[in-house]
């Protein structure tokens, strides 16, 4: 079993069971990831051309596809997808089996692309029988969903619990705007709402690895709001996006983790230059917004850099 699944799985288990808390988890796992075999971190040659041949086969396949695209039916474009997602999946087959760092990640980028392609299979399918729009969406997102959390379940690294983020948010997308008339505050929502769960989840040591999870969810927590935001305008999304970037701050802060106060700081300076702009721009002027979230951006970025500069301080002590 490779060292990240197997010590993520023993700190999940240890998390549930009440043995240590998520911070100590927090720490242990960055403390083993610095003792980890300089292979578990280290892009080899055969990942770099594992990547390089998906692009080149996806390219490849997209322009061949697309020339008789229009004029496949129904049946034969579903086939056409789900051949291609099986031989994704299978492409990705032995790279997992070898227990390789460098090789796992490129096979759970194949298997990614293999849910993409099954999610697509699923829509198409739907799409030919007739269903609205909406109904294709929905369900074409909720089989994306449930494909990127089983490979998430079979490897709870890095690129899949990333997969599994993304796919939650497309899924709370389509949510949302399943309703008549939701439009982009709904979507906005239901976006919202993916993060929300997602970083909770993430923050109950149910998804993991945590650092990688919040920075997935922590997006998402923020694409929401900024949708209704700018596609609506509201008020409340404005505050509720600013609230959220705050809210993101604050965790990275508390974990001492610079991509949760990155993810952070970046929605915060969005949230500030959308009010300004849609509200302030003739009183302040677009410079003066520009100051003002650049100024939102350094304060995050301080906390964490005067956060690590205690805890280094506290270790020199010890």
């Amino acid at each position: 079993m490779p060292f990240v699944r197997e010590l993520e799985e023993r700190l999940a288990r240890w998390v549930a069971a009440g043995v240590i808390d998520e911070a100590t988890a927090e720490r242990i796992r960055q403390h083993e990831r610095a003792r980890a075999p300089e292979e578990e971190h280290r892009v080899s040659a055969g990942e770099i051309a594992v990547y390089i041949g998906v692009v080149l086969v996806g390219v490849g396949g997209f322009a061949l596809v697309g020339q008789v695209w229009e004029d496949l039916r129904t049946w034969a474009r579903v086939l056409l997808l789900g051949v291609a997602a099986l031989l994704a999946f299978l492409a990705g087959l032995p790279l997992l089996l070898s227990g390789r760092a460098p090789l796992l990640r490129a096979g759970q980028s194949l298997w990614l692309v293999a849910v993409a392609l099954a999610a697509g299979a699923v829509g198409v399918g739907l799409d030919g029988a007739g269903l609205s729009e909406r109904a294709v969406f929905l369900a074409a997102a909720g089989a994306a969903f449930g494909l990127a959390l089983t490979v998430w379940l079979f490897y709870p690294q890095t690129l899949p619990v990333l997969g599994l983020a993304f796919a939650s948010a497309v899924f709370g997308l389509a949510i949302g705007g399943w309703p008549e008339g939701g439009g982009a505050r709904g979507e906005g929502l239901g976006i919202f709402g993916a993060g929300l769960v997602g970083l909770a989840f993430t923050e109950a040591g149910l998804v993991g690895p945590a650092r990688e999870g919040r920075l997935g969810f922590g997006i998402a927590l923020l694409w929401g709001p900024f949708v209704v935001a700018v596609a609506e305008q509201e008020v409340w999304a404005e505050a509720l996006l600013v609230a959220a970037a705050a809210a993101l701050l604050g965790l990275g802060y508390v974990r001492a983790s610079l991509g949760t106060v990155a993810v952070g700081a970046i929605g915060l300076f969005a949230g500030v230059v959308t009010i300004v702009f849609q509200h302030f721009a003739q009183e302040v002027g677009a410079a003066a917004a520009l100051i003002l979230a650049g100024a939102a951006l350094v304060a995050g970025v301080l906390l964490l850099l005067r956060r690590s500069a205690t805890r280094t301080g506290v270790r020199g002590h010890a």
